[in-house]
């Protein structure tokens, strides 16, 4: 009797949405987002032009827009992850550790991070991606004014005059310490303390009980 083959896994349709999103982000890391083509995309993962396009039809720059959103996924995963393993001690401060888990994912993950940074450029043009991906960026400002909230309620920082405000502020300067860790490939726990003590003087300087000048 002949042995009847055993069937090859399919491949599943997100599995290669995902790996056709990876190749890109790994591409672009090398030969720049602005040089990304679909048939380049197609040949770092090892797959036909047709069958990139099947999965995000012919426009370039819709795709890259869809590899943008991918990696904004991705680290919110990872960050999310780091937070929840160390949000079992009570007396965590989770701001600092959102903070210390997105400088060890720009770290860990530096062709998805320099991307990522990718997002900002695309808040800069106009159009509809541009209110898609302030959204995004909006979005990541809202979480660390919720985790400000809960440390002024665990009382781990003084109350500041305006959560919002100080929020956004934060937001950019762990923005402007990705940039930093990426492009001059510094420590990430250097960089991670560094910022860290910037924001302990971001909300000194918010607090309530600071004075006017």
């Amino acid at each position: 009797m002949r042995k009847r083959k055993s069937p090859r896994k399919a491949v599943q349709p997100l599995e290669t949405r995902t790996q056709i999103l990876k190749a890109a982000v790994n591409l672009a890391f090398r030969i720049g987002v602005e040089n990304l083509t679909l048939q380049k995309v197609a040949a770092e993962a090892k797959l036909s032009y047709f069958g990139v396009h099947y999965y995000f039809g012919g426009k370039d720059q819709g795709f890259t827009e869809e590899a943008a959103r991918h990696v904004g996924n991705e680290a919110q995963k990872y960050i999310s992850a780091y937070i929840d393993r160390e949000a079992g001690d009570p007396k965590t401060n989770l701001l600092k550790s959102y903070i210390r888990g997105t400088l060890k994912w720009a770290h860990k993950e530096k062709e998805d991070a320099s991307f990522w940074i990718y997002y900002y450029y695309l808040c800069s043009k106009p159009g509809s991606i541009q209110d898609l991906n302030q959204s995004v960026v909006e979005g990541a400002q809202i979480r660390v004014q919720r985790l400000l909230d809960e440390c002024i309620g665990k009382r781990q920082i003084p109350r500041v005059r305006d959560t919002e405000a100080l929020a956004a502020l934060i937001h950019f300067q762990l923005v402007g310490a990705g940039v930093m860790l990426i492009s001059l490939n510094k420590n990430w726990q250097a960089t991670a303390d560094l910022t860290l003590q910037a924001v302990d003087a971001l909300i000194k300087a918010h607090s309530t009980r600071a004075q006017p000048e």
